[in-house]
C-alpha cells in the first residue's frame, strides 16, 4: 500500500513537473513570436514596411500591444537582447529621416522603445548592460539621465528643490512614455510595488508612496499596498 501511494506520488510530481515544463516553454515561445513580429517590422519583410516611417508606425503599435504582453512575461536576456537589436536598427533609420516632415514622430518612438528597454532590464534587476545598448535621445531628456542626475544631487543636497523636481519628472515620464493611458492607478501600483521586491531605488520608492497617499486621499482601499511596501521597505533596512 505505501508502495502504491509513492508510486502515485511520484507520477503526480512528474506530471506536475512536465506541465510546468510545457507551460514555460509556450510562453517563451508567445514571446518569441511577439519579438518576431517586431523583427519583421523592422526589416521591413512586408509591403506594409517598406517605408521607413511606416516602419516607425509599426513599432510604436508594436510598443502598445506587444510590448505591453511582454511586460507581463518572464523573458531572457537574449529575447531583450533581440528588441534592444530592433531598436537600435531603427536609430539608424531615424538619422536617415532627419529634417522630413514625419521626423519627430519618429524621435518619440525612439524614446518610448528606449524607455521600454530600460523598465525591462531595471523591473527584472539585471545591473548589465546589453553590447550596443545606446541612447537614443539628447542626453537631458534620456531618462536614465535624469536618475543619475537625481543621484548626484543626494552628494549635494542645498539644492533640495532641484532634487525633488527631477523626481516629479522622472514619474511624468514613467506615466507618459511606459504605462498605457488606460492602465488604471492601482494596476500602475501594483507593478511598481513588483519592480521594488525585485530592486529598490529611491526613485520608485518615491513613486510608490506618492501613489499610496493619493489613492488613499481618494478614498481607495490602498492598505494591502501598504503593507506590501512597508514590508519591502523593512526589508532593505534589514539588509543596511
Amino acid at each position: 500500500m505505501e508502495l502504491k501511494e509513492a508510486l502515485l506520488s511520484l507520477k503526480k510530481a512528474m506530471d506536475d513537473f512536465l506541465e510546468r515544463t510545457v507551460k514555460k516553454e509556450e510562453e517563451e515561445s508567445e514571446v518569441d513570436q511577439k519579438i518576431g513580429l517586431l523583427e519583421n517590422i523592422v526589416l521591413g519583410k512586408s509591403k506594409d514596411f517598406w517605408q521607413i516611417k511606416d516602419r516607425f508606425k509599426g513599432m510604436e503599435t508594436w510598443l502598445k500591444n506587444e510590448g505591453v504582453e511582454i511586460n507581463s512575461r518572464k523573458v531572457k536576456k537574449n529575447q531583450i537582447q533581440k528588441v534592444i537589436e530592433c531598436i537600435e536598427r531603427m536609430k539608424i533609420y531615424g538619422e536617415m529621416i532627419r529634417g522630413e516632415r514625419f521626423y519627430q514622430d519618429g524621435e518619440n518612438t525612439l524614446k518610448r522603445a528606449n524607455l521600454f528597454i530600460r523598465e525591462n532590464l531595471r523591473r527584472r534587476g539585471w545591473e548589465y548592460t546589453p553590447l550596443g545598448l545606446v541612447d537614443f535621445v539628447q542626453l537631458d531628456e534620456s531618462l536614465l539621465n535624469l536618475k543619475d542626475e537625481i543621484r548626484n544631487l543626494d552628494q549635494d543636497d542645498t539644492d533640495l528643490k532641484n532634487k525633488y523636481q527631477k523626481t516629479l519628472s522622472y514619474q511624468l515620464d514613467l506615466m507618459d512614455y511606459f504605462y498605457k493611458p488606460k492602465d488604471h492607478l492601482l494596476t500602475i501600483l501594483d507593478y511598481q510595488l513588483k519592480t521594488l521586491e525585485m530592486k529598490t531605488t529611491k526613485e520608485d520608492e518615491f513613486f510608490t508612496a506618492s501613489l499610496i497617499y493619493y489613492l488613499r486621499q481618494n478614498r481607495y482601499k490602498v492598505e494591502p499596498y501598504l503593507e506590501r511596501f512597508r514590508k519591502i521597505l523593512n526589508q532593505k533596512k534589514s539588509l543596511n
